[in-house]
């Protein structure tokens, strides 16, 4: 609670991985926009694969739309890793993924598909450079 008195007299706010997710339910809980405002664009350089899933939560339940896409584009992004990472004070992904904010994995899921879809895109026009490199080989054999 000292940080956000701080905060509000000076307008700074030492944010850690560890204390961004209690600053922000705080500043949603007594509407303070300017301090949800620095959480969620610090957020952006403290992400961590240990706070992103709260986070996502936290963003939900306070219709952040900011901090949802945020939150998506990381979680899509460590997809994998965050499908391994284990902490059994934490909410994780599979529990996440088995419980009842479906909104929250159709937004997951979506943003997975515009990473997935340019890498797919990628990959099919290397091979394809690759078949025209071979092809070319050929003609020039011949």
């Amino acid at each position: 609670m000292r940080g956000i008195l701080t905060f509000l007299y000076t307008g700074k706010l030492k944010i850690t991985p560890e204390n961004i997710t209690s600053f922000l339910e705080v500043a949603h809980k007594f509407q303070l926009r300017d301090l949800i405002t620095h959480c969620v664009n610090e957020f952006q350089s403290k992400v961590r694969n240990t706070n992103v899933i709260e986070l996502l939560l936290i963003a939900s339940e306070h219709n952040n739309k900011k901090l949802l896409r945020l939150c998506t584009e990381t979680i899509a992004q460590n997809f994998e890793e965050l499908s391994k990472y284990k902490d059994k004070d934490k909410i994780q992904l599979d529990e996440l993924l088995n419980s009842e904010h479906s909104n929250l994995i159709i937004e997951i899921m979506q943003k997975m598909s515009e990473y997935v879809s340019p890498l797919k895109k990628r990959k099919n026009f290397d091979r394809f450079k690759e078949k025209d490199k071979k092809a070319k080989k050929a003609k020039i054999i011949m």
